[in-house]
This record gives structure tokens, sequence and C-alpha cells, in this order.
């Protein structure tokens, strides 16, 4: 008697060894199905990035800039630079001399008289990072279009008016002498035409159609 219910006892550890074993194996596999969808969740976490479309943002913040644009960022740079910083400073040590800074109102508008300047600083730094001058005396096969610093002659289509304006920088842009910059509606409009192309500009208060009539180039 001894001996059956030495056997039934081994029995009985062995069927309990086997469902702990499958109890083993159904966690594992539930573990493993936790484990990939965690990963597909991830997965769906990543973008892809866009090299066209990022390239075109780079291409777009390129600043065109005529010889005398360039010399206007770098001349309101160095004023800033050299005479701004120092006087604003000065003001500020002044301000402090005073003693109290909290109720100081000399104080506070120097601070915030340099918070401007430094801003403006920062941002003709990173205008000029980004600038690409553009040749205004090139001779080559394309001198027939315009193009930046030309002066081009056109005529309303519909007033019979004529005009000539000259295409610059924005920083030289200046409409009531006829300056006017590449990205106005009608300085983009021109660039790349011809003599006699005829042009159509997208203005606030409706299209206007344009005739070239000569494009004159600036002399060396």
């Amino acid at each position: 008697m001894a001996t059956k219910k030495t056997s039934k006892e081994i029995e009985m550890k062995k069927a309990d060894t086997k469902s702990e074993n499958s109890k083993k194996v159904t966690t594992k596999k539930t573990s493993v199905k936790k484990t990939t969808k965690k990963t597909k969740t991830t997965s769906k976490n990543f973008k892809s990035v866009n090299l066209a479309s990022d390239s075109k943002e780079k291409h777009s913040d390129i600043i065109k800039l005529t010889v005398r644009g360039l010399e206007i960022l770098k001349s309101e740079l160095k004023e800033l630079k050299t005479v701004k910083r120092s006087e604003i400073s000065e003001r500020i040590r002044q301000a402090r001399a005073l003693g109290d800074l909290s109720e100081n109102s000399e104080y506070e508008d120097a601070k915030r008289e340099q918070a401007v300047v430094e801003a403006r600083i920062s941002e003709l730094e990173n205008m000029l990072r980004k600038s690409v001058i553009v040749d205004e005396n090139r001779d080559d096969d394309d001198n027939m279009t315009v193009r930046m610093g030309h002066s081009v002659q056109i005529e309303s289509i519909d007033k019979k008016e004529k005009q000539t304006y000259t295409i610059v920088s924005v920083l030289e842009s200046d409409p009531f002498v006829n300056l006017i910059s590449n990205d106005s509606p009608l300085g983009s409009a021109l660039i790349g035409h011809q003599v006699g192309n005829v042009i159509r500009v997208v203005l606030p208060n409706g299209d206007a159609r344009y005739r070239i009539l000569d494009i004159q180039h600036k002399e060396n």
C-alpha cells in the first residue's frame, strides 16, 4: 500500500509540473505579445523626414542682396556693435550709480533698449549668414532677362502709362524713388522676363498687366 501511495504521489507531482510548465509557456507568450505591441506602438511614434521639403525650406531662407544691400547690413551691424552697445552700457552704469534699481526708470529704459539692440544684432548676423550676393554686372546669355540690379521700363496695358523701376533688395527698396524689392509683387513678377514680355501682377485691388519695354543694366 505504501508503494502505491508513493507512485500516485509521483504521478500527481508530474501532473503539477506539467501544469506549471504550461502556465510558464502561456505567460511567456503573453509577454512576447505585449512586447510586440509595445514595439509596434513605439514605431508609430517615429516620423519620417521629408528631405525634399527640408531642402526647400533651407533654400527659401536664402536672402538675395546686391553689393549695396550688403554694405547697408554691415554698416548697421557695425554701428550697433561699436557705438550703440557702448552708449547703452554707459547709461546702465550711470543708472546703477544712482543706487536703488527697483524704482530706477532710467535703468529699466536702458535695459529695454539693450534687449532691442542685441535682438537686432542677432537678426543682422543671421541675415548675413544667409545672404547671397547677386552679380549685377554679370555678362552672359542671361543678360537679356530681368534680375536684381536692373532698371526696367514697363508700360501699363490698360492705362498705357510708362514707368521705370530698379529692382533691389528689401533693404534698399524705396517705392517713392521707384526702387522696388525683388520680393515685391511687381519685382518678383519682372524677374526672369525679357523685353516684349507681358507680365501679370497680383495686387490687393486686382490684377494688373504690364509690357516690358526696356532693360537697363548697371554700368561698371
